[in-house]
């Protein structure tokens, strides 16, 4: 309990720090109020409260080079000229590996559009289009789209045969066995272009954890909405899916990066659902807890007002704010949530039944990492599952 507690007094601490609210202030989604409280921030630096070092870190770590880039660029006579000449470097990196992923979505799009494979981004270029309205202006590492799991096979045929992709996971190398066993327990397949280093991954499912969020992907494509991206028409996520599955990625990752925060503050602000029909649908997919905790987080942080629907459900709510700290101490603290701290997390955000079969889940089924560690004939495959318990304990304890 004195490890939780000075944790967690060291995240208010971080929280409290010139540099993350600066980060803040430049990525609020409430224009006036970002720029009041830009101005009294950048007045700081007279008085050598900020770190500029540690703030660059920050902006790097949590992936807001763009928003950052944009907010300070009125200030930068206040700034020192080799932090803003290393935002603007970083930014125009980012601008360019933008525009390569909008040409290979638009491409893609084109392809899978003439073969009759349906699909929809979920992140990433067109996100930052829908909330933004500029598709440079979210930070993005990869490229993420979500198919029938029906054509995952002829999807994967078409992105390395007519575009040149390789798969990375699962390997090259992996057996047809291996390949429908990890179909049957994982959420996606990640492909990268030797050529232009982009990594795509194609989901058929949001999580690993099949049993959340698990929504009928026709059902996905009848509620979807028709967006104009580079003189294409893409299909994206209604905003009642988009809000669900942006709470419940953030929720499972553990909210480590602030862009994820900064996307449902901007959602909370421009994007406002009914939230009642909203609240339902949470509850339907078993992710309601993650929503709770994805609007908690980003009005605690934005200082944006909570929902008035929220508190008719005050026992869920406060008890889904129990598990908030640990969020903020690995939001302040830029540190990916450890195997302990997430089943910690999961404890309070997943259904307990699922919450059982999750950890069943993670001692005997997870093969990424460990697929490839014992080959057999198929009719003893049976035998991996012997020994993936071996694999975990090695992997978590003694790797470490």
């Amino acid at each position: 309990m004195d490890d939780v507690s000075s944790s967690c007094t060291r995240s208010i601490h971080l929280i409290n720090s010139a540099e993350f609210k600066l980060l803040v202030a430049l990525t609020d989604p409430a224009p006036d109020k970002r720029q009041h409280e830009i101005a009294d921030a950048v007045q700081s630096v007279g008085t050598n409260a900020i770190d500029w070092k540690h703030f660059l870190q920050l902006v790097s770590w949590h992936r807001v080079v763009p928003q950052v880039y944009l907010g300070l660029v009125a200030y930068k006579d206040n700034i020192p000229g080799n932090i803003f000449n290393q935002l603007y470097r970083s930014n125009f990196k980012i601008q360019r590996i933008s525009l390569r992923q909008s040409a290979w979505l638009v491409k893609i799009s084109q392809l899978f559009e003439s073969n009759q494979v349906r699909f929809i981004p979920i992140k990433g270029v067109a996100l930052s289009q829908l909330l933004y309205s500029d598709s440079g202006c979210r930070q993005s590492k990869d490229l993420d789209i979500i198919i029938d799991c029906a054509d995952v096979n002829t999807a994967e045929q078409l992105l390395t045969e007519k575009m040149g992709f390789k798969r990375k996971h699962p390997p090259e190398t992996a057996t047809s066995e291996e390949i429908d066993f990890l179909n049957r327990c994982t959420k996606d397949r990640v492909y990268q272009h030797p050529g232009d280093k982009i990594v795509l991954e194609v989901h058929w499912r949001f999580l690993t954890d099949s049993s959340i969020l698990e929504v009928p992907f026709d059902e996905l494509i009848k509620s979807s909405m028709q967006q104009q991206f580079h003189h294409q028409t893409l299909r994206i996520l209604s905003y009642d899916y988009l809000w669900l599955y942006q709470s419940l990625h953030g929720t499972a990752a553990g909210w480590y990066r602030l862009h994820w925060l900064s996307d449902i503050a901007k959602m909370l602000v421009s994007f406002k659902p009914d939230w009642h029909r909203l609240l339902k649908m949470a509850d339907q997919y078993h992710c309601q807890k993650c929503l709770f905790e994805a609007v908690c987080l980003a009005s605690q942080i934005y200082h944006i007002p909570i929902p008035e629907a929220f508190y008719s459900y005050k026992q869920q709510f406060w008890q889904q704010r129990l598990s908030t700290p640990l969020a903020l101490h690995l939001l302040s603290s830029a540190q990916i949530q450890s195997f302990f701290i997430e089943f910690w997390r999961r404890l309070f955000w997943m259904p307990k039944q699922y919450f059982c079969l999750y950890l069943l889940y993670k001692l005997c089924q997870r093969p990424r990492g460990s697929v490839s560690w014992y080959r057999q004939h198929p009719h003893r495959y049976i035998l991996y599952y012997l020994l993936r318990p071996v694999a975990f304990v090695i992997r978590r304890c003694w790797i470490r």
